[in-house]
């Protein structure tokens, strides 16, 4: 049978104030289930989705939106349709109906004859050929933690287990693909916790540790505080952040085989395999920052450095990290230090006077910057063979903003985008390259190859510009938007939904964080050229020849991609917003229809746009224009 779960969080909202509450009285009035999709009932699939939504004054459930499922999107449709139905008691505050924000898991369970084995034996499958997920939500003061297991081709669901509950944070599960064990954390209380050590060929509970608690960082994704390592190890970063320490835990024994003592305040990072950490301190006012770097086999620290200056960057590449220091008011103002791991050895620094860019083609790694003083001319350096060689060409003077690597004729070339110019430079040969000065300072743009253009957009502004390597020239520059349409689109939207394309990447309204007001896309024929206004909230197109015929479409609020559904040059070019759908024609720019909703939910595999208008469900071909 198909049982709900509610969860329920609040958010009153009140003229003067907003408090957030738990509210266990709330419960359903009418409660619809949903209806199992046909495709998960013949997959045998199981799984849940959590959901967050509006109660109003009326009881009725308004603006749901997906914040996790599992699987992805194979419940999420039949949730949203179910939720809608749904109706509550208000909340009343003052003796006054308020709208309340609530937070519900709906969990999607066969009947007991449909459903897997409990017990499914996993030796029938590969390692490789498996899927092993942890998902957590909170349920009654606790955070509730399920191991999910699926094949990697087609997602289904093969086996399914309970771990343990988490009293202050969700659980934490490390695995690596070279590694036989899964490892699980879960809290205890806010000073202790538990790891549980599983075999990966039969998901049996190996070990059980008794531990201090995980030091939770909420920041990027690479600073870790829990991981596993590719030797059958587990590194734990446990404590608290005045008293870091850093375990090695073996798997196949369950004992602790080494431990690092940290400075206090201490960010992890590491490298894809494991193999090196670098701990960066911070916030020390009494002792200098440093930087250590740390053997995962060995657990001894073989690299150290004070931070004197500002470490604004690090990154990692074959056994190299490339650490980027802010010098702020001196010049050279960047300084970069490469450091192979393995050798404990740094390699040359490179010296930028701004910004520098760090790229990896292939085997070489490529540095990119300006040089100091007065010259201020292109530097290059590219890393081959732990080995930093200057392709310095000092004739290429353009200031740098942005760069990226393209092959022409099986030839690697660089394009700069620069203040008020833009080059293309052979990089077997620097000496053989173009610039060409143009009227806009060069955030960025995009390069089409078949006709050796660039289409350029302007740095903090609403200019496009086109450059035709071909005659080596500047062809035209353009304002994109409606100048008398000023409401532009708000950071808010960023956090409202994440749409899935076809090609399997996210995409997420990127409002206020780009370097341009404009975002560029050329139809598949090459012939004309779109370019989304992040402002004015429009889409302004042009003949791709020479930036004439301009048009502007209106597109709504939060417009932050096109697409052209096949690579047939006939269909419409589509803008998507979050409030309704531009079909345009692809040859001339002209609107031909909208849709409007009130909310995008996906972009599916077939290329329908699913989307949420008056508590309905609905979705509409992005590849043929609709009826």
């Amino acid at each position: 049978m198909l049982r709900i779960t509610f969860i329920f969080f609040f958010l009153l909202l009140n003229p003067s104030h907003a408090l957030t509450q738990t509210y266990s009285e709330a419960v359903p009035i009418v409660r619809i289930s949903p209806i199992y999709p046909a495709e998960a009932l013949q997959n045998k699939q199981e799984g849940w989705v959590k959901i967050k939504f509006d109660i109003t004054p009326q009881g009725t459930v308004d603006d749901p939106y997906i914040i996790e499922s599992q699987p992805p999107k194979v419940f999420d449709r039949a949730a949203i349709e179910a939720i809608f139905k749904f109706k509550f008691k208000p909340r009343i505050v003052d003796g006054k109906a308020v709208t309340a924000t609530v937070t519900q898991t709906i969990e999607f369970n066969l009947p007991r004859n449909q459903s897997y084995q409990a017990k499914n034996d996993l030796s029938a499958y590969q390692i490789e050929q498996l899927k092993f997920e942890l998902k957590s939500h909170k349920q009654k003061g606790r955070y509730k933690n399920t191991l999910y297991v699926s094949e990697i081709k087609n997602n289904k669901l093969i086996k399914k287990i309970k771990l343990p509950d988490s009293k202050t944070d969700k659980g934490y599960f490390a695995q690596h693909p070279k590694n036989p064990f899964l490892f699980f954390y879960y809290s205890k209380n806010k000073k202790k916790g538990e790891i549980q050590i599983y075999d990966k060929k039969n998901l049996e509970l190996q070990h059980t540790l008794k531990t201090d608690a995980a030091i939770i960082t909420p920041f990027e994704q690479r600073r870790f505080y829990f991981f596993a390592a590719n030797h059958s190890k587990l590194l734990a970063y446990l404590g608290t952040k005045r008293k870091p320490t850093l375990y090695q835990i073996d798997g196949q024994s369950g004992k602790i085989t080494g431990q690092l003592k940290l400075p206090k305040y201490t960010h992890l990072l590491r490298e894809e395999n494991t193999d090196y950490i670098w701990a960066q301190s911070y916030r020390n006012t009494k002792s200098k920052n440093t930087l250590k770097f740390i053997n995962t086999h060995t657990m001894e620290v073989f690299r150290e450095l004070d931070l004197v200056h500002k470490l604004v960057s690090d990154t990692y590449w074959r056994d190299s990290i490339q650490l980027i220091f802010d010098y702020k008011n001196e010049d050279p103002r960047y300084r970069v230090r490469t450091l192979n791991l393995t050798k404990n050895k740094f390699l040359e620094d490179f010296y930028s006077s701004s910004y520098p860019k760090i790229h990896y083609i292939n085997d070489e790694l490529f540095y990119i910057g300006n040089e100091s003083g007065e010259s201020k001319h292109l530097k290059i350096a590219k890393q081959y063979n732990n080995e930093m060689i200057d392709v310095t060409n000092p004739d290429i003077n353009i200031r740098l903003n942005a760069g990226d690597f393209y092959y022409y004729d099986g030839v690697l070339h660089l394009v700069v985008f620069g203040k008020q110019a833009v080059a293309k430079i052979n990089m077997t040969d620097t000496t053989d390259y173009q610039l060409v000065k143009v009227p806009i300072d060069a955030s960025g743009g995009l390069v089409y190859k078949p006709k050796d253009r660039v289409y350029l957009t302007e740095e903090n502004d609403a200019s496009v510009a086109m450059v035709d390597f071909k005659q080596n020239k500047f062809i035209a520059e353009q304002n994109t938007g409606d100048p008398g349409r000023k409401f532009g689109q708000i950071l808010a939207s960023i956090a409202v939904t994440a749409l899935t394309a076809p090609t399997g990447y996210a995409i997420t309204p990127l409002h206020g964080f780009s370097r341009s007001n404009n975002k560029l896309f050329l139809n598949h024929a090459g012939t004309r050229l779109f370019a989304i206004n992040l402002k004015t909230n429009d889409v302004t197109s042009f003949n791709a020849d020479d930036m004439s015929d301009k048009h502007i479409v209106a597109t709504g609020k939060g417009t932050f991609q096109i697409i052209q559904g096949s690579h047939e040059p006939d269909l419409p070019m589509v803008a998507i917003g979050m409030k309704k759908v531009t079909f345009m024609n692809a040859a001339d720019g002209r609107m031909i229809k909208q849709i409007e909703y009130d909310k995008p939910l996906e972009i599916s595999n077939n290329h329908e746009l699913v989307y949420l208008k008056d508590e309905n469900v609905f979705s509409v071909s992005l590849a043929y224009l609709p009826e």
